[in-house]
Parts: structure tokens; sequence; C-alpha cells
């Protein structure tokens, strides 16, 4: 009977062992991988129904001078001080989007537009917000860089212009 009991015993903790490993890795492995990145020219990254969408600096420009501006928030993310683009409505490194989230719009649904030096952290910062449960995210593609590239003021640029 001790016997029994004991081999029941292994069973029941191999099993509770297995379940818990694999909900370790479920749980771990959440909301990494998941994203699936688009291809192509103006692609987006879909997450659960919901994707950002990459924005030439034109697109971003003509959203500026068309007085769109209390339609969108406009995001830096970059980790230091640089360049930025004259309007922006906050500075919040994406290391710092999860933390600092009660500093963006509460309505999901409003337009929120992200932007960094290259445009690789700013990417990242559209992933968090749609894992935040934002549902109108536009990335700056290329970033600053592109901005400056196309023809478009910075901080800097606007100053040396006074």
């Amino acid at each position: 009977m001790k016997k029994e009991v004991k081999e029941n015993f292994k069973k029941v903790f191999a099993a509770f062992l297995a379940l818990f490993v694999v909900a370790f890795f479920v749980m771990y492995f959440e909301g990494k991988d998941i994203l699936e990145e688009g291809k192509g020219s103006g692609a987006g990254v879909e997450y659960k129904n919901f994707e950002y969408k990459n924005i030439s600096s034109e697109t971003l420009n003509s959203m500026i001078q068309l007085k769109e501006r209390n339609q969108f928030f406009l995001v830096n993310t970059n980790d230091e001080n640089g360049k930025y683009i004259e309007k922006t409505d906050a500075f919040m490194p994406y290391t710092k989007i999860l933390e600092r989230q009660l500093e963006l719009p509460k309505e999901k649904n409003f337009r929120v537009v992200v932007y960094s030096k290259n445009g690789n952290m700013s990417k990242i910062a559209a992933k968090k917000l749609i894992l935040l449960g934002y549902t109108n995210v536009f990335n700056l593609n290329g970033g600053v860089n592109d901005w400056t590239k196309t023809g478009f003021l910075t901080n800097d640029q606007n100053q040396d212009k006074l």
C-alpha cells in the first residue's frame, strides 16, 4: 500500500512539475516574438488586431502643417538629449514608456506618433504602446535622421534661424 501511494505521489508530482514548467515558459515568453513584423514600404506591426503604422517625414510634416496638432500626440522616444521635432508633446525614453504611461493620452484610440533618432527606439516604443492598448499608433520611419535629411527643421536648426 505504501509503495502504491509513493508511486502515485511521484506521478502526480511529475505531472505538476511539468505543468509548472510549461506555465513558466508561457508566462515568461508571453509578449515575446508574438509581434509579427510587417514587410515592405509603409508596413506596420500587428498585435492582437492592432498595429502601428510607419509614416514618412512628409506625412508627419503634413499632419503638423494641416493644423492636426490637437488630433495627435507627438512623443520623442530617444534616451539621450539631442535633436527633436518642434511641437513635440512629450520626451519619453522608449525604456520608460510603461513607467510613464500616465503622461500619455487617456483615450486609447487617440493618435500617438512616436519618433527617435533613427526609428529603432521608436519602433520598440510603438510596440509597447500597442501592448498598453493604444490602437492608433504611428512611427516616424527613419526618425529625426530622415526628418532632417528630407529637409525639415529640428530644434537646433530653428534656434540658428532666430
